[in-house]
């Protein structure tokens, strides 16, 4: 009997994660055509469209959180794509938004500190998403370096975008883990 109960739990528990993501990948899809910037050959600031995925993650896990990041991404390349390689796809796309599924990392080493887990996360989450897409830069768009800069230099430069984006998702995650209702909503998931 305890099993059956268990599995019903589970799969509860189960159905819950993929709603909940389904919410937050449309969310932070809906919220990217927002733009406070848009670069040339591709990358933009947004209004917090990664904090939803940020939040997900913190509540589900970076597993789900990983694979919500990078159904996102693919998503983000049919909305504004910029391929011109496939890796650079895999880099630009998948691979650097699936790293904002990391941002719940931090969730179960802090857990009397939420605010500092989400932060943490965060900030871990950004720098791999820009290590992506700066690897991709350096890659694949060195032929778009700015004159007198080299493709590396380039790649760090043209991509920091992607440090302001994750720095606005995260001063607005912040105001909201430092409320206590907030907190104790998450907690009830």
């Amino acid at each position: 009997m305890h099993r059956l109960v268990g599995d019903k739990e589970q799969k509860e528990n189960h159905t819950k994660s993929i709603v909940y993501a389904a919410v937050c990948i449309a969310l932070s899809f809906a919220l990217s055509y927002i733009r406070f910037f848009k670069l040339p050959q591709g990358g933009s600031i947004t209004l917090v469209s990664l904090l939803p995925l940020m939040i997900y993650s913190y509540m589900f896990g970076i597993r789900k959180g990983i694979l919500a990041g990078f159904i996102y991404g693919v998503l983000q390349a049919i909305q504004d794509p910029w391929i011109i390689h496939p890796v650079q796809f895999l880099l630009d796309y998948p691979i650097a938004f699936a790293m904002i599924g990391l941002s719940g990392i931090f969730k179960k080493y802090f857990t009397k500190y939420p605010i500092l887990a989400f932060i943490l996360g965060g900030i871990l989450a950004g720098v791999l998403r820009y290590s992506s897409h700066v690897i991709s830069g350096i890659f694949a768009f060195s032929s778009f370096a700015g004159e007198g800069y080299s493709a590396v230099a380039w790649g760090f430069l043209y991509n920091s975008f992607a440090l302001v984006d994750i720095a606005i998702a995260i001063i607005a995650g912040s105001a909201m883990f430092a409320n206590k209702a907030f907190i104790k909503q998450l907690k009830m998931q």
